[in-house]
């Protein structure tokens, strides 16, 4: 294997497990922010600095025949097998050149490099000593032959790989769950293994499975035949998916009319809008002149001289300055909006610019409801001349203050 191929493999099993882990409700504080996870930090010298630890400890923990050598070498020893040979340390992963150690070996050193950067990852450091044993045992006749002198040095360990434990092939796919060792003792092919994981038997919990597969999870359904056309569904107990029929589409709703609180037919020009009751939508016509929206530009209403009640024309102004003479009830013209009398239009902003230059008692009319501070301000000192600013929303029944601001220095 290449140490290209393993530090892709890495890289693989990390990115998808920081992908269950962002897709996951637990990464997400109190305040929606993602938690931190300890593998965001891990980088590529991270990744071959864990590789090449780990092809260290696989060897110390077994006898890799590549690693192999006779007394009298001058490479560098790692452990000794017999008086006659040793394991030579495993040379430093180098992007481009092949792992140092036999391919038989290759995931274990993967499988420990993981635990190495998290230790979450201890499943797959059971896995890796699953292949260490696995391999002892198939070469264990060889390696006793071999501390008794007499098996000659340069064999190579041989692995292949299969998807079902029958087809096999020499490399890693996709898919492939199983692994199988020829034994250089007597050229055979040890039984299929499966290296990656296995589901539990007979109600005993298994191991992780393979994660290139759906019906490989534990928590899955074990087949896709006679499923064509099912959905993924959570299954009663709650602690798996299944597949189930898919919903017929004949409930629910398929149009707008279809719905129990619309119209039940549509007519061409007609608006909608939330009924009296707010509990449903009815059609209505328009507003006559196109509505605020297309009457409405900068058109400022002004008057100086008026006291006692005034009544503002809110159909065609949405901005009025007011500079009375004495005592003035800021009133509205009523006029007909869909039937109904308001003093404005449904949905627009009105600003309210009112100068109190003499102490004078200015206020709105009692019968408009304002929700928020709509005080027209009034100084004792009749050498200032306050401006109250008020900004409001017409809701089609009262009036809502979105900002208001006093200037007592203002000068008209």
């Amino acid at each position: 294997m290449t140490v290209d191929k393993a530090i892709a493999t890495i890289t693989r099993i990390i990115d998808n497990t920081l992908e269950e882990y962002n897709q996951s409700p637990s990464s997400k504080d109190s305040n929606g922010l993602r938690i931190p996870h300890p593998l965001d930090i891990v980088d590529e010298d991270d990744k071959f600095f864990a590789l090449d630890m780990a092809l260290k400890n696989v060897a110390l923990q077994t006898t890799p025949v590549s690693l192999i050598e006779g007394n009298g070498s001058t490479a560098s020893e790692l452990r000794r097998v017999s008086t006659n040979y040793y394991i030579r340390v495993p040379a430093d992963p180098v992007a481009g050149q092949e792992l140092d150690i036999d391919d038989g070996l290759a995931y274990a050193v993967i499988f420990k490099a993981l635990v190495d950067l998290w230790e979450e990852y201890s499943d797959y450091g059971q896995q890796g000593d699953m292949i260490i044993a696995t391999y002892d045992h198939a070469y264990s006749d060889y390696i006793k032959n071999l501390e008794n002198g007499t098996v000659a040095t340069g064999n190579e360990a041989y692995i292949r790989f299969s998807a079902d434990g029958t087809n096999w092939h020499d490399s890693f796919a996709p898919g492939d769950i199983y692994i199988s060792f020829k034994r250089i003792d007597t050229d055979a092919w040890t039984s299929a293994i499966r290296f990656v994981g296995q589901d539990g038997q007979d109600g005993a919990p298994g191991t992780p499975c393979s994660d290139t597969q759906f019906i490989a999870l534990q928590d899955t359904p074990a087949s896709y035949t006679g499923m064509a056309g099912k959905v993924v569904t959570v299954n009663t107990n709650e602690d798996g998916v299944e597949f189930s029929d898919a919903p017929s589409g004949s409930s629910g709703a398929s149009t707008f009319v279809d719905l129990t609180d619309t119209p039940s037919s549509l007519t061409a020009g007609k608006m909608l809008q939330v009924n009296s009751d707010g509990t449903a939508i009815i059609e209505v016509d328009p507003p006559s002149g196109g509505g605020a929206p297309a009457k409405f530009g900068d058109n400022t209403f002004f008057d100086d001289s008026t006291t006692g009640t005034i009544n503002l024309d809110a159909q065609t102004y949405n901005s009025f300055y007011l500079y009375p003479s004495g005592d003035l009830t800021i009133s509205f013209e009523k006029f007909d909006d869909d039937g109904s009398q308001v003093s404005a239009y449904f949905g627009s902003v009105y600003t309210f610019a009112v100068v109190n230059g003499a102490n004078y008692n200015i206020a709105f009319d009692s019968n408009e409801t304002f929700y928020g501070d709509a005080t027209i301000h009034a100084e004792e000192d009749t050498s200032l001349y306050p401006l109250t600013l008020i900004r409001a929303y017409y809701d089609g029944y009262s009036w809502v203050v979105i900002d208001r601001v006093v200037t007592v220095d203002y000068q008209p």
